[in-house]
């Protein structure tokens, strides 16, 4: 009876050893505020926009996304709260441009300098 009443905070939380922290259920409160009582709050990673409550059912609601504000989803008994971080997205995007500018640079240069060994070459050749 008492596993019913927990809810159960996972992911990117502002916890001292990062892992995932179970708490009892408060009636009539959002993702928000188990996330600020209980985990410390957000991290400088968290993308707030990706914040998942799926519900004991299977059923999963995200954070809904007005203009100036969020709403996070509802927390019912047995709910586990899911935060995401962006640090991953963002790292992997950051990464493979950077390999990409790389070797986009290293081909570039490899390509003129042959061509400019191609000209000095020719240009040697027909002056004598």
């Amino acid at each position: 009876p008492y596993a019913e009443t927990i809810v159960t905070l996972e992911g990117d939380l502002n916890t001292d050893n990062g892992s995932n922290i179970g708490v009892y259920y408060k009636r009539g409160r959002r993702a928000k505020y188990f996330i600020k009582k209980f985990a410390g709050g957000f991290t400088k990673t968290t993308d707030r926009k990706r914040v998942t409550v799926e519900h004991k059912n299977g059923s999963r609601v995200g954070t809904r996304n007005y203009v100036l504000f969020k709403v996070y989803p509802k927390v019912s008994k047995g709910s586990k709260i899911i935060v995401k971080s962006k640090k991953s997205s963002f790292s992997n995007a950051k990464t493979k441009s950077k390999i990409d500018i790389d070797v986009f640079l290293e081909k570039l240069i490899t390509r003129a300098t042959a061509i400019l060994s191609l000209v000095v070459f020719y240009k040697i050749a027909t002056t004598q």
